[in-house]
């Protein structure tokens, strides 16, 4: 998710809503003197901070302002850059909807940045209420003092209220590209069906996900196929029908959460493995001795496959992984359950 690698906080309208405004103005404050002569770049993604910013501008005494038109909302990413103009060591930026209007950002001394902006950028804080409060919920739930089949059907109940509400939030804005990114980043929730009916108008849009690969909740695995690491190439079904459950991970050596999630990842694998379950990692790298190197040296001792073709990964495209970790949870018959399952939920599906 946007909020792995960046904070975001409460947004507010700002504006009338009798006219609205035909520019926009960032205006930002930093607590911190250390990023004094140093530059704010705004992008669509992280990817195109150095090569497509969309508007920049430096640092001084603390401040920074920008001034443009934004011809349609954008979904975008703002980032205080070191003094050689690349991201600096803390991270500094936040995931915010580019309109016009009046935003304002904030950096406090813990180097978290706070934004509040008009209209969309509101619907952006109730989207990231939902998605904090359902973890927060599923986690109550997980620890509370039900039995697991209690747990199961209280999780049931609370995931199928945070899809609706995710969907009512979205839907009117679905048209809209802060509205399809959003909706991108939860996808992974519903099923075929269900997704068919959470996208714009667009019939054209509709029939293309409806015919799609994409491999949704309630889907099956069929003929997916890696290889490991003697260059054998493996049939996930091969693996997968000999347990109750299979964690399918999306993974690389070169990513800085994926390595964070390890040590979760290994605590449940301890737990659990044996017929119950078994984990498969898919790694999403280019170089060999780096995936062999991050297995050895973390002490990851599931199955481990790759093309070693990164983001170029044929699996990663079947599964339309946007992000990395990215996880699937699949039964023996290797039905899709979860996708991107949290902490919680995990848990107290592998307890059944």
């Amino acid at each position: 998710m946007r909020k792995i690698i960046f904070s975001v906080l409460s947004v507010f309208v700002l504006v009338s809503c009798n006219q609205a405004p035909k520019s926009y103005t960032i205006s930002g404050t930093l607590d911190t003197d250390e990023f004094n002569g140093n530059w704010v770049y705004v992008a669509e993604t992280l990817r195109r901070i150095a090569t497509e910013p969309l508007d920049s501008a430096q640092i001084i005494d603390g401040k920074f302002e920008m001034k443009g038109v934004a011809t349609e909302p954008l979904m975008a990413v703002l980032v205080v850059t070191d003094a050689n103009r690349q991201m600096t060591e803390h991270g500094v930026g936040t995931y915010f909807i580019l309109e016009n209007g009046d935003i304002t950002m904030h950096v406090d001394t813990a180097y978290e940045t706070t934004a509040q902006g008009p209209k969309l950028n509101r619907v952006y804080e109730t989207y990231n209420t939902l998605v904090t409060s359902y973890g927060d919920n599923s986690h109550k739930i997980a620890t509370s003092d039900m039995t697991n089949a209690e747990k199961f059907e209280a999780l049931t109940a609370e995931r199928t209220n945070y899809k609706e509400s995710l969907k009512s939030l979205l839907l009117p804005h679905s048209a809209t590209q802060p509205g399809r990114e959003l909706i991108k980043d939860i996808k992974h929730l519903y099923t075929r069906d269900e997704l068919v009916g959470f996208l714009p108008v667009d019939t054209a849009e509709k029939a293309r996900v409806a015919q799609s690969e994409y491999m949704s909740i309630d889907c099956f695995l069929s003929d997916e196929a890696t290889p490991n690491a003697d260059g054998d190439t493996i049939r996930w079904m091969d693996i997968v029908s000999q347990y109750d459950y299979t964690l399918i991970d999306f993974w690389a050596s070169w990513c800085g959460p994926c390595m964070r999630a390890m040590p979760w990842l290994k605590e449940v694998y301890a737990e659990h493995a044996g017929e119950h379950f078994e984990i498969i990692g898919v790694s999403l790298d280019f170089n060999r001795d780096n995936w062999l190197g991050a297995i050895k040296g973390k002490e990851l001792n599931w199955i481990h496959l790759t093309n070693l073709k990164g983001w170029q990964d044929p699996m990663a495209a079947h599964f339309e992984i946007q992000f990395i970790p990215s996880m699937i949870l699949v039964d023996r018959e290797g039905r899709i359950i979860l996708r991107n399952p949290n902490h919680d939920e995990l848990e107290i599906y592998l307890a059944q």
